[in-house]
């Protein structure tokens, strides 16, 4: 799950939040949260964009040959 000291709520205040306000459920999957889409067999989303990755394709698009 998360780091020993990422799931200790004087280390981590929103965890501590976090358990507080949502189920044990939602608190679980709080630091680990693609657990919650591999538990629902779902596949999980990419929710990052890798910028270099970008720029190749759009410098594909301007001139193939770069």
């Amino acid at each position: 799950m998360g780091s020993l000291l990422g799931d200790y709520p004087k280390l981590n205040p929103e965890f501590g939040i976090a358990s507080e306000v949502f189920s044990r459920e939602a608190t679980r999957f709080y630091l680990d949260p693609e657990a919650y889409y591999e538990s629902k067999g779902i596949e999980v989303p990419v929710l990052a964009v890798d910028q270099n990755e970008e720029k190749i394709k759009v410098a594909d698009k301007v001139d193939p040959k770069a």
